[in-house]
Order: structure tokens, then sequence, then C-alpha cells
């Protein structure tokens, strides 16, 4: 039941906001087994509402998440976060849980990959979002 009230809520978010891509974490180790079995069950139960929704989706290790947005694969929670302020709006990312942070990271980093793969990609600003610079684009180096 809890699987499925979590099928639930992601469906009601992804057909209320209508991504157009995903990425999400890949775990891969952990020091406590119980927990990664529960994470594990959460991912599948993410990873087929986007294939449901036919959200195409990302995967990407934390070193990954962290070497594209804070420049080192082994970057501590802090300097993501940190990264992540200072390239959204750092008052609404410092108001942000750690791991929600982290959630921001893993979408930026897919940005930040996807747009070195695809450079004639644009990014627009959404309706309800803040606008953006109309700038230069700072592309962050591989790897």
């Amino acid at each position: 039941m809890r699987l499925l009230h979590l099928r639930d809520g992601l469906l009601a978010v992804i057909d209320r906001e209508k991504p157009d891509a995903a990425a999400v974490e890949r775990v891969f180790a952990g020091k406590n087994a119980q927990s990664l079995i529960l994470l594990g069950e959460a991912r599948g139960v993410l990873l087929l509402a986007l294939a449901e929704r036919g959200i195409p989706t990302a995967e990407m290790t934390p070193a990954e998440i962290k070497r594209a947005v804070a420049g080192s694969g082994v970057a501590e929670k802090f300097q993501v976060r940190r990264m992540v302020a200072a390239l959204v709006d750092s008052r609404a990312v410092s108001r942000l849980a750690i791991d929600a942070a982290d959630a921001a990271a893993a979408a930026l980093a897919h940005g930040f990959i996807h747009a070195r793969h695809a450079p004639d990609v644009v990014a627009r600003p959404s309706a309800s979002g803040p606008a953006l610079d109309s700038g230069p684009v700072r592309r962050r180096p591989a790897g």
C-alpha cells in the first residue's frame, strides 16, 4: 500500500507539473542494507511512474551530479547546496532541506549534461519561474 500511495502521488505531480525530462540519482552503495532495499523500492516506483507517462529519464551517480554542479565528484553536501544557491535564486535555496538541494542539483546536472550534448537547445524561462539573464551562456567544463 505504501508503494501504491507513492506511485499515485508521483503520477499526480507528473500530471500537474508536466516535466519534459527527469533526472534520478543512481544509488549503488550504502551502510544500511534495509535502507538500500527501501530506497530501491521507491526508485523503482519512481522509474515506473516516469515510464508510464513517457518521461525521458536520465540516471546519474552522486559523483556525476556533484562533478557537474560543484566541479568535484567528491564535493560535500554543503558545497553542492552552495553551488545550487549560486546557480538559482539563492533566497529560495537557502530555505531548502539538504535533500531538496540534492534534487535540484540532479536537475541542474542533467540540464548541464544535456546542454553539452545538445548545444542548439535554448533554455526558456517558465511563466512562473524567475527571468533568466539574457547574457552569454556559461558552459560548465566537461569532466
